[in-house]
């Protein structure tokens, strides 16, 4: 066994630093009753609004499982909608409802409440090479990935 540590994996670092991250959302939804899973499906939705599972997918780095979850607790919410692709009946459209439309500056303004203050952390050379970084990592993983 080597001397590597837990804490110098790159995976438990950002992992670790996400899930804190993320946690920061939680007192702001609570009174939305969502999930911060649900909050960024809600914020991609409102990006692009009439969107297929396939592109929230690939958007929000989702399994089909895990992000059927997420729409089935939506769709029960009364936040979307899923409806029959009128140019390829084999699949559906995600859309959002008038409730979710009624949120979303609310659902906007915590994002980029809770955004703005993890940034102010960093000075903005450190944002850029923090994205540099992370863009990195995610292109080496995706190579790893299909190596396999």
């Amino acid at each position: 066994m080597g001397n590597m540590r837990l804490v110098d994996c790159l995976c438990y670092l950002t992992g670790k630093v996400f899930r804190n991250m993320l946690a920061c959302y939680g007192p702001f939804i609570k009174d939305y009753n969502l999930t911060v899973s649900q909050l960024f499906l809600l914020l991609a939705l409102y990006e692009k609004d009439a969107s297929t599972p396939q592109e929230l997918s690939s958007k929000l780095a989702l399994n089909s499982s895990t992000l059927t979850g997420i729409l089935d607790r939506l769709e029960n919410k009364g936040l979307i909608k899923r409806e029959v692709n009128t140019h390829d009946r084999r699949s559906i459209i995600i859309t959002l409802t008038n409730q979710a439309k009624e949120i979303k500056d609310a659902l906007w303004n915590i994002y980029e409440k809770v955004n703005g203050e993890l940034r102010s952390a960093l000075s903005h050379e450190e944002i850029e090479e923090l994205y540099k970084i992370m863009t990195k990592l995610d292109l080496k993983a995706d190579e790893m990935q299909n190596k396999t």
